[in-house]
């Protein structure tokens, strides 16, 4: 089986404003990217990569609902294990996008991920299986969308992502910053 980028279908603009935050779960040590409006869980996609230290969990999860909208990400690894990269620049003016995943109950390709020093933002790169560590940063993204408002992605030919930014991320202990945001959003 070959593990490929994500693939998604867009329609622009997007008809419902989506809202997103990254919470850096601290006594778990994940990040969790709750996003709202999200439909009921239905499906998902998972890295191909597992963290040794927890092996039954993947080390990246999306959540799909049954429309293929992205409801959740998880991420299963120590922030002290997220490579900093001195200059790293996201993606400047982007368009308001509806992203439908194509993909379901699927492993996706392997990725990398760079965030900045204060590591508030992450940046997940994806390439094909058998794609030099080269070729994906000499890869020249074909379009920006921003799906939610903390979160834009990067599209290369055919569709894939090549880049899922996360921005925003917030230290959040037993998962109380993530239900006040939550309910915020819910009483608006």
């Amino acid at each position: 089986m070959s593990y490929n980028p994500p693939i998604v279908n867009i329609s622009t603009p997007a008809k419902v404003e989506r809202f997103s935050r990254g919470f850096y779960q601290l006594d778990e040590e994940m990040l969790y990217v709750p996003i709202y409006p999200g439909g009921q869980f239905y499906s998902f996609l998972d890295a191909t990569e597992i963290d040794s230290n927890k092996p039954n969990d993947p080390l990246l999860n999306f959540d799909i609902d049954r429309a293929g909208n992205l409801t959740f990400i998880k991420l299963n690894l120590a922030r002290a294990k997220w490579p900093v990269k001195k200059q790293i620049d996201q993606p400047a003016t982007t368009l308001s996008a509806e992203v439908h995943f194509r993909q379901f109950r699927e492993q996706i390709s392997s990725f990398e991920l760079v965030t900045n020093k204060s590591k508030d933002y992450l940046c997940l790169i994806f390439r094909s299986q058998n794609e030099p560590k080269e070729a994906t940063e000499a890869k020249e993204n074909l379009a920006t969308y921003r799906i939610a408002d903390n979160i834009i992605i990067e599209l290369s030919a055919g569709a894939e992502i090549s880049r899922l930014w996360i921005l925003e991320i917030v230290e959040d202990r037993g998962a109380r910053q993530m239900a006040a945001w939550r309910k915020k959003l819910r009483l608006s």
